[in-house]
């Protein structure tokens, strides 16, 4: 059965729902982060992310096999995790989006990870380096595994959800090293005394307004 706009539409809200359930920030919030209790934590987290992105999967699988629908709830359950509407912070959608892909699209999986994976983690997700393999592997792995060019309107979102929780992650850790001072260590100017730059005050930067995920 092939699903229609309207079917693609209510999967992709309620996969919206369950990606962006709060179960790492529930497990988190009252333990430390380090140790063996916040080690378990973080792990339980991870395979909670994880088992989110496969339940959406599998109930669009079961609804339909057309690529095009698991990939339009997959998108659902990534924006979700991302930027949840109740938290100011989410998570980085890549947990749901890789088990997504190789309970019900395997070979999407295969070239997503292939490409994207191993580039989030040797770059800790900083850098151009990671958008653009997330703008490559994501849509090729989508085309190549489900041989569907409806496929490529689920990917452009996801593509746009990943880039845009990345660089909001990249403007925190900014914000962070100007308000910590940070910024004081770098270099301005080659010919400028550096005990000049050390002796004056710091003065905090005015509070910007910030989106509401940006914190």
């Amino acid at each position: 059965m092939d699903p229609t706009l309207v079917a693609a539409a209510v999967a992709f809200g309620i996969s919206y729902v369950v990606g962006a359930l709060p179960v790492t920030w529930l497990l988190t919030r009252r333990r430390p982060r380090t140790g063996l209790r916040g080690v378990r934590a973080v792990v339980a987290a991870g395979v909670l992310e994880c088992f989110k992105g496969a339940a959406v999967a599998i109930a669009a699988g079961l609804y339909s096999r057309s690529g095009w629908f698991i990939a339009t709830a997959v998108a659902g359950c990534v924006a979700g995790d991302a930027f949840p509407p109740l938290l100011r912070r989410g998570g980085r959608g890549l947990l749901p989006l890789i088990t997504a892909f190789f309970v019900s699209l395997p070979t999407a999986g295969v070239i997503t990870a292939i490409i994207a994976l191993p580039t989030a983690l040797l770059t800790a997700a900083r850098g151009r380096i990671y958008d653009t393999a997330v703008t490559i592997a994501v849509p090729g792995g989508l085309l190549l595994g489900t041989r569907d060019v409806r496929s490529l309107a689920p990917a452009g979102i996801i593509v746009l959800v990943l880039v845009a929780r990345h660089r909001l992650r990249l403007r925190r850790r900014r914000d962070a090293l100007v308000q910590g001072g940070g910024w004081r260590n770098l270099v301005i100017d080659a010919d400028q005394d550096p005990t000049a730059a050390t002796s004056r005050p710091h003065t905090a930067p005015a509070r910007q307004n910030r989106s509401p995920w940006d914190s």
